[in-house]
């Protein structure tokens, strides 16, 4: 779906992206993920030419962008950014309408799918009256979603986009958001500088370090086979405790249930980084696990989910 070839790109001679080639499958969700000035968002702006490359080529459903025109290539990419960038002037629904009117939809079309966008990022049908001055942070930023996603692109472009929000809003954007991914299936390069969101969010992690990719794999390969030390050191003691946080109960075989009524119970759906939580908070190295009828259907202990999260994909 996207394929950068070697692409190299300075700025007053210094090398930002230097000699990068990546691959992102159909349906994929990839995040560039590195430090400050490490290249990762110079290189997102590539695929859908916000910048031109000094070397390379970037492919998108294998024709090179250098073919296409800029306005024409961006009107068939979403690009959600940190700074939401909605048009203060225009209502919800015109800023939601943006790419479709541009693309000469009917309007009983854009109608329809801007009502559709409300709902799909848990918004109300009230909001597409309103101006951007009105919106709280959240709202703005499911509107700079919702808008991305208008024309329906295959691909979906996305730079820091809940950055700005307080860290509990931002929790729960993302975890919309890797819901909505999976229900929609789009091809997704996601630019973040934060590690639990990177670790949350990403099929494939692409670290990058001085324009350059130190290592790209699944956030498990990162962390059972770090490339080197930077990889290491970048994620910290911590890394294990996140990569708990990306699978759940139901990702593990179950053993027996707890003997008697008195241990913690957790949902098939619970993180495995929670129900150890939930494990320490209670003195306890086994909890019973519920079905969705609230019935007991298996156990786990503390030893299952430590040495069981690192089988699990």
């Amino acid at each position: 779906m996207i394929e950068l070839r070697n692409v190299t790109k300075a700025y007053n001679g210094a090398v930002v992206v230097d000699d990068v080639s990546l691959t992102v499958g159909r349906g994929e969700l990839a995040i560039l993920l590195g430090p400050s000035g490490c290249g990762k968002t110079t290189t997102l702006r590539a695929i859908n030419r916000m910048l031109d490359i000094d070397a390379g080529e970037v492919l998108v459903d294998g024709v090179s962008v250098a073919t296409r025109s800029p306005d024409e290539l961006r009107r068939h990419i979403g690009y959600a950014i940190q700074s939401v960038g909605l048009f203060p002037h225009m209502s919800v629904h015109r800023n939601i309408a943006t790419v479709p009117r541009l693309l000469g939809w009917e309007r009983i079309r854009i109608d329809e799918r801007v009502a559709e966008l409300l709902e799909l990022v848990g918004l109300a049908p009230s909001h597409a009256d309103k101006k951007p001055a009105e919106l709280s942070g959240g709202e703005a930023q499911r509107v700079g979603v919702a808008r991305a996603l208008a024309a329906d692109p295959p691909v979906l472009l996305m730079d820091e986009p809940f950055g700005a929000l307080d860290p509990l809003n931002r929790e729960r954007l993302q975890r919309e958001f890797a819901e909505l991914h999976r229900r929609l299936g789009k091809t997704v390069v996601f630019v973040t500088h934060d590690i639990e969101e990177a670790v949350l969010l990403g099929d494939r992690i692409v670290l990058m370090r001085d324009g350059r990719i130190v290592q790209d794999g699944s956030p498990e390969d990162l962390w059972r086979a770090p490339a080197c030390d930077f990889v290491r050191d970048f994620f910290g003691d911590e890394f294990g405790l996140r990569i708990l946080s990306r699978h759940r109960v139901a990702d593990l075989p179950l053993g027996e249930a707890p003997e008697g009524d008195d241990a913690p119970r957790v949902r098939l759906h619970t993180n495995l980084r929670d129900t150890l939580a939930r494990m320490v908070t209670e003195s306890t190295s086994h909890v019973a696990v519920l079905d969705d009828t609230d019935a007991v259907c298996g156990g786990l202990t503390f030893g299952d989910v430590v040495t069981g999260v690192r089988e699990t994909r």
